[in-house]
């Protein structure tokens, strides 16, 4: 399939900037793929660096990789401003893990939120002291999830809806929150990370 895109690509490659255009990674999807996507003859590192070299293991926050769990974040803490809640020691949910999750979890955690709970495609865990987020990062790195970090409570998956935080992030996959997860939600503040992680009808809830 990435074969078949990158022909496409390449045959209208007339129509866009080799180093503007520059599609979106998503789910799993890793930055060897998107070399399918260079014009040929190009190097995928040199690209790579272009595109990310601003994240790196010591700036886990920063770069393309990161801007959309940054913006994830931004809209968080304005929308707390807005509410007059304060951030130092306010409890945030997150569900998904991966580069929105993951980023927006680590920059609200920076400014003394407690991320308390998260949850992933294969479980989640629970601390109400809060989770070591960078820690978490580094054990979901060699895991492949956040199941079974040390030092937090296993926590279902479909629990996540229903605890009680100021902010709660759903980063994971579309239609999570529905007619029937939305009256569960306690949060103040649901900042969207997915796309479109809300069904319509779960709106009317929400409100």
């Amino acid at each position: 399939m990435f074969k078949v895109v990158a022909s496409m690509r390449r045959r209208s490659s007339h129509l866009t900037a080799n180093h503007a255009d520059v599609g979106k990674r998503d789910r799993g999807a890793i930055f060897v793929e998107f070399a399918f996507l260079l014009p040929k003859g190009e190097d995928w590192k040199v690209r790579f660096a272009d595109w990310h070299n601003c994240r790196t293991p010591d700036h886990p926050t920063g770069g393309r990789v990161a801007a959309t769990g940054r913006g994830v974040f931004v809209v968080g803490r304005e929308a707390m401003r807005r509410l007059n809640i304060d951030m130092e020691g306010a409890r945030v949910a997150v569900q998904g893990f991966g580069n929105v999750g993951s980023v927006s979890a680590a920059l609200i955690a920076q400014l003394g939120a407690k991320v308390v709970a998260v949850t992933d495609w294969k479980g989640g865990v629970y601390n109400a002291k809060g989770l070591d987020v960078p820690a978490l990062i580094e054990w979901t790195a060699q895991h492949k999830t956040v199941a079974g970090f040390p030092g937090a409570e296993p926590l279902a998956a479909d629990k996540i809806f229903g605890l009680d935080v100021d902010i709660f992030v759903p980063a994971a996959l579309e239609n999570q929150i529905t007619d029937v997860t939305a009256p569960q939600i306690k949060a103040k503040i649901v900042a969207e990370g997915a796309n479109g992680p809300t069904t319509p009808d779960a709106h009317q809830s929400l409100y």
